[in-house]
């Protein structure tokens, strides 16, 4: 019992030394072959999407090759590489989408083992996405931090730098 408890203690102290906690939320809608994304965090913790939230966004976007769609997404002035979701269908259902998020984030580039690469400020990210029609795909990624801070201390997500990125 107390190895549990100081486990507990560990993990709850880090999370709450951390400053971001980022919650990344997906929508797609395929119709044929074009496919609209939309995709946003919830910066500033108000529970409401607004504008300055919006990550990805892309309408009626066409394949660039069989089941494969390029998403733009924001950029940071400063970056060196595109932030971008490279979408990929599952061929044989058509229910899952395989996400490849290319995250541009120039303050960290420094975190990278390759550091002065090609796209030293480059951050690659997947998760797989779900649908029950194999048109409408929805998903919430990156918020298990988020989601134990909104239990265990809520008052911790009124960081206003709280997203993807950092203050």
């Amino acid at each position: 019992m107390r190895t549990a408890t100081t486990t507990f203690l560990a993990l709850a102290s880090s999370l709450f030394a951390s400053s971001a906690y980022g919650c990344l939320y997906f929508n797609a809608t395929l119709t044929d072959t074009k496919l609209s994304v939309h995709s946003w965090d919830d910066a500033n913790n108000n529970n409401a999407t607004n504008a300055e939230d919006i990550i990805c966004k892309g309408d009626d976007l066409e394949q660039m090759a069989p089941g494969q769609w390029s998403v733009p997404c924001n950029r940071a002035d400063n970056a060196k590489s595109d932030t971008v979701f490279d979408v990929f269908l599952e061929p044989n259902t058509k229910r899952f989408m395989d996400i490849i998020y290319r995250y541009s984030n120039p303050g960290a580039e420094g975190l990278q083992l390759a550091a002065g690469g090609e796209n030293p400020d480059e951050f690659l990210f997947n998760f797989r996405v779900a649908s029950v029609d194999g048109s409408f795909f929805k998903s919430r990624e990156f918020c298990g931090q988020y989601d134990i801070l909104r239990l265990i201390k809520p008052e911790a997500l009124k960081n206003e730098c709280d997203s993807l990125d950092t203050c």
